[in-house]
């Protein structure tokens, strides 16, 4: 069986990179895939799907309950998984199932297992409400995070290492794992319909 991936950006980029070095079933051309990952914003789902109706999609949005839908309103064979790790996130890679519909599901949570190295994957079999209700109190949190650490450092860019506490050098560390969130994402993640104000 063979898996690719869909979406040029940050995210779907760094997927190729590590599905082509550790998983032998990849291939770059999604044409001739059995299997295609759908790493692109919420936005754009109704149509990739639609485009890619006969094959198995599977859906690492970052909100998966609205997006699962759309997916199953195209075709029934379809994964909901949501890594839980980045290009800068290298360190803590676990992944949340959301959606199983066949054996390929299997085969998919296999694929992901093989770029997490020691991570874990979590079973919410809800279609994503239940990941989605917790990435509402989670995920949200720190992309709204991210807007005040992001101005912090930008109007301390001039200050040297060495004269700040260790505190603040984590904070801008900590920052650093923001620059792999690309518009696409930050929507998709804002999109979640749990939010609430």
């Amino acid at each position: 069986m063979k898996i690719s991936i869909i979406g040029d950006g940050v995210f779907g980029t760094f997927l190729k990179k590590e599905f082509s070095e550790k998983v032998p079933s990849f291939i770059r051309n999604h044409a001739e895939a059995d299997v295609v990952i759908l790493a692109i914003p919420s936005n754009a789902f109704q149509e990739v799907a639609l485009a890619n109706k006969d094959k198995h999609i599977v859906n690492v949005c970052s909100v998966q309950s609205s997006t699962n839908e759309t997916c199953l309103s195209i075709t029934p064979n379809v994964t909901g998984i949501h890594p839980l790790f980045g290009p800068n996130t290298m360190d803590a890679r676990n992944a949340i199932v959301t959606l199983k519909t066949s054996d390929v599901s299997d085969f998919v949570i296999d694929c992901f297992q093989k770029i997490m190295q020691n991570g874990t994957i979590t079973e919410m079999p809800d279609g994503g409400k239940e990941h989605d209700e917790v990435m509402a109190k989670t995920h949200v949190q720190v992309v709204k995070l991210q807007k005040i650490i992001t101005q912090i450092i930008e109007e301390t860019a001039e200050l040297n290492d060495e004269v700040c506490p260790n505190s603040f050098l984590k904070l801008r560390e900590f920052a650093k794992t923001f620059s792999d969130m690309p518009k696409g994402t930050l929507e998709s993640i804002m999109g979640n319909p749990f939010i609430t104000q």
